[in-house]
């Protein structure tokens, strides 16, 4: 697995040196990023094309129904999304710095085969061939997140859960009502902080999310999985200091949404915005809420913090606004993956599947971090005079698996970095590790990638909408497609997730598995 790597001569040059088509179309992992070269169209006389397979029964929700933008010089502020539908199958397009002007490209096909997405050369137009039909309307929003407080984490950000749907009023907007507490949201913190979602026509990639300016103003076509990944965008989040009733009204056409006290209640306070930033988890701490996390302001969007490190593996992420809930910034992709004084690369959360910032320290002492919030850049600097010039090293690929969790001997329970806990390499991205388990037994276990500790962790998430529980019960976890994902659930790397959990119903050996491409993963007695 190699981590992406993108060159600032590439990310900023004027002239087009590559683009991506992101979206659902694609089953890896990495299906949203605009850093991975698998994600690369080609080029033509007519401009960009792409070539995929897509099914009827395919798509996020197996109705053959999927969505995509593309992205120049894998520049997010640079990111081509649709104006409106023109033609059966075309649609008039325009680029957009913070993703605002304009939508995802959605459609649904009719037919299984292979389809031909085309980007016009000035990117103003895209088609796609044979015929699709073009999504041309929003029929319906629905409300997704921890504002239902009594949901499963598994349902919380279900785009079809029949509550989640809002109402349509006249003039276009919709409404829902909905109890929030002072002590409610996320389960480990009862702050009354609440990070929410809106998708449209049931589909979270056609939805809304935040740009973090104060306002909010809406950012259309993006969703848990799709999000744009800029410290401009998180999803929307409030502050809830009252028990009470509160109308959510979302107007699609103003972009605009509200959030106001119907019954008891107080005024809320929207906290999409960007006024700090902070350097999390180095020292295995992630709360941004702390002043020693703060990174000095030096203007423009600058931001820089001293640290002393040890020698050794390090990970860590940059926090934004002192909430947790705008959504750290992790590695979108490293400028370079030689060894050096200095490191530096792009930051974005592609969450659920954006790593932490993984890097080997080789001497220990003060080292200086720096970050953009204009283009979201970081860069990693040896302080010390004299310091040697291979002192700070990239992680740029991911080698190895090492199964880290509650089993017995020969496995090491919990030593997330013991050799006696690898996995065996069956290539192409693949691992498998053979374990004898007891009936009945429950086993908690994560999946640590190069036995960096807990610094490279894969583990299922609840809030992803894909799978519904940690069984691991996928038959076949190799070469999966979207909709495989959506049933049986995929590995995620955002952050460190909760342990995945397996309960065997007979003793013997199984087979733990993972697909570090696709995120696809499961457990299976052996036969």
């Amino acid at each position: 697995m190699e981590l992406p790597v993108l060159s600032p001569s590439v990310h900023k040059a004027a002239e087009p040196q590559h683009v991506a088509v992101v979206g659902n179309i694609h089953s890896r992992r990495d299906r949203w990023s605009p850093f991975s070269a698998l994600n690369h169209m080609q080029r033509d006389a007519e401009g960009y094309h792409f070539r995929c397979l897509l099914a009827p029964t395919g798509g996020r929700h197996r109705d053959g129904v999927y969505s995509l933008r593309f992205v120049i010089n894998g520049n997010q502020r640079r990111t081509v999304k649709a104006l409106r539908v023109d033609g059966d199958s075309g649609w008039a397009m325009a680029t957009t710095a913070d993703g605002t002007g304009g939508t995802n490209v959605s459609f649904r096909v009719t037919e299984a085969g292979e389809y031909s997405i085309q980007l016009a050369g000035d990117f103003s137009r895209c088609t796609i061939g044979p015929r699709v039909e073009p999504v041309r309307a929003i029929t319906s929003l629905e409300l997704n997140g921890f504002v239902w407080d009594s949901e499963d984490a598994f349902l919380k950000f279900a785009e079809r859960r029949p509550g989640h749907r809002m109402q349509p009023q006249p003039g276009g907007s919709f409404f829902l009502d909905v109890w929030l507490k002072h002590d409610g949201g996320i389960d480990f913190r009862h702050d009354g902080i609440y990070q929410f979602l809106i998708s449209a026509n049931g589909d979270e990639d056609q939805g809304f999310s935040a740009l973090n300016d104060g306002t909010p103003r809406l950012v259309p076509g993006t969703g848990f999985g799709s999000s744009h990944g800029t410290s401009q965008h998180s999803a929307l989040t409030i502050k809830v200091t009252a028990d009470g009733q509160y109308r959510f009204t979302v107007d699609p056409e103003a972009r605009s949404c509200t959030v106001v006290p119907v019954q008891a209640g107080a005024p809320v306070t929207f906290l999409n915005r960007v006024d700090s930033v902070q350097l999390l988890g180095l020292d295995g701490d992630y709360d941004p809420t702390k002043p020693a996390k703060n990174m000095q302001a030096l203007g423009d969007g600058v931001y820089r913090l001293e640290v002393g490190l040890e020698a050794g593996p390090h990970s860590g992420n940059f926090g934004l606004g002192k909430e947790l809930f705008l959504d750290t910034m992790a590695l979108g992709a490293w400028h370079a993956v030689a060894a050096g004084n200095r490191l530096s690369g792009y930051a974005w959360h592609g969450k659920p599947n954006e790593f932490n910032i993984p890097f080997h320290v080789r001497k220990a002492g003060r080292y200086a971090f720096v970050y953009d919030t204009n283009d979201d850049s970081f860069s990693i600097e040896a302080l010390d005079p004299g310091a040697e010039t291979a002192c700070l090293e990239p992680v740029a690929r991911g080698d190895s698996v090492y199964l880290v969790g509650e089993f017995d001997a020969p496995l090491v329970p919990w030593a997330a970095s013991n050799v006696l806990n690898r996995m065996e390499a069956l290539g192409g991205g693949r691992h498998q590790r053979v374990v004898r388990l007891q009936e009945g037994r429950a086993y908690q276990y994560k999946y640590c990638v190069n036995g960096m500790e807990w610094m490279m962790t894969l583990a299922d998430y609840e809030l992803d909408g894909y799978g519904v529980d940690f069984a691991g019960g996928n038959p076949s976890p190799f070469d999966n497609r979207l909709e495989d994902l959506r049933r049986w659930g995929a590995l995620t790397s955002h952050g460190n997730p909760p342990p995945l959990r397996y309960t065997p119903s007979r003793d013997g050996l199984y087979r733990f598995t993972v697909d570090l491409v696709s995120g696809a993963y499961s457990v299976q007695p052996l036969l």
